[in-house]
């Protein structure tokens, strides 16, 4: 008897501090939700500028996992899932912030520096050489996430000394699809240019494919955009983050202050 009466005092005293809880949660909910909303109307009003139109990308890259792009006519987004970075330029300068949310750091890059070295890791100065990569028009017009696109084989020169099986002779080592058409900023195509490490020219790569590991013949996607869609963002979507502390270089930016010189390869048609 005695027993079921302290679960009795027991089970009581949880149900009196639910409601205990219950009561707090309830009464400071509509205070905490107006002061939200008192914020973001102060924030809408602070921020007068106009909605942007932009073009949301949805893509894999085999190195860098899931990415999201996303432009509009005088501004560049877009993350890297993987590395845990996030990239943006807007015009019309076209300075560059690229920022880790995690470690709250961010490096600032004029266009004249990113346009012609994207990622300038340490440690990889030896492997920065252009690969002599060109381009030879196929032909063939086939979709990617619904923009028609010009379709294009990527020849390597090979050069001593050769790998087991590698032909002496140039050679197909990628394929990479162009759409000409495509509504963005030209400084968007430079961005493309350092990450897939040839000059398209014309328009803007929605996807390529290329070599296996070892292999001369089989190809594999490196790079793809799966889904394409209008949409609108406020101003201040393209706007750097405030309050991270600025660092020097990308090793910088991804390890925290251990510059360490091991660092991802962002080189996607690195010759393998």
């Amino acid at each position: 008897m005695i027993e079921r009466n302290r679960a009795l005092l027991v089970v009581a005293s949880l149900s009196m501090a639910i409601y205990s809880s219950a009561f707090i949660i309830a009464s400071v909910l509509p205070a905490i939700a107006e002061k939200h909303d008192a914020q973001k109307v102060d924030n809408q009003k602070t921020d007068t500028r106009p909605p942007v139109e932009v073009m949301v990308l949805e893509q894999n890259a085999l190195q860098t996992g899931p990415m999201n792009m996303t432009i509009g006519k005088q501004a560049v987004k877009f993350s890297l899932d993987k590395l845990g970075i996030v990239w943006l330029a807007t015009g019309p300068k076209w300075q560059s912030h690229c920022y880790n949310p995690e470690g709250k750091t961010i490096l600032v890059r004029d266009h004249a520096t990113w346009k012609s070295g994207f990622f300038d890791m340490r440690g990889h100065k030896a492997a920065r050489k252009e690969p002599d990569l060109k381009l030879k028009e196929t032909g063939v017009r086939e979709k990617v996430a619904g923009f028609k696109c010009r379709k294009a084989d990527l020849i390597w020169t090979p050069a001593p000394p050769y790998r087991p099986g590698e032909p002496r002779t140039p050679y197909k080592s990628g394929v990479v699809w162009i759409a000409e058409k495509f509504p963005a900023p030209s400084e968007l195509s430079e961005v493309m240019k350092n990450l897939v490490k040839v000059d398209v020219k014309d328009g803007l790569v929605l996807k390529f494919n290329l070599l296996k590991p070892n292999q001369f013949k089989l190809f594999e996607t490196a790079y793809e955009t799966t889904k394409i869609t209008s949409a609108k963002k406020p101003a201040s979507f393209f706007d750097p983050p405030t309050g991270y502390k600025t660092v020097k270089s990308e090793m910088q930016l991804l390890m925290g202050d251990d510059d360490s010189s091991e660092a991802p390869d962002m080189d996607f048609l690195k010759k393998k």
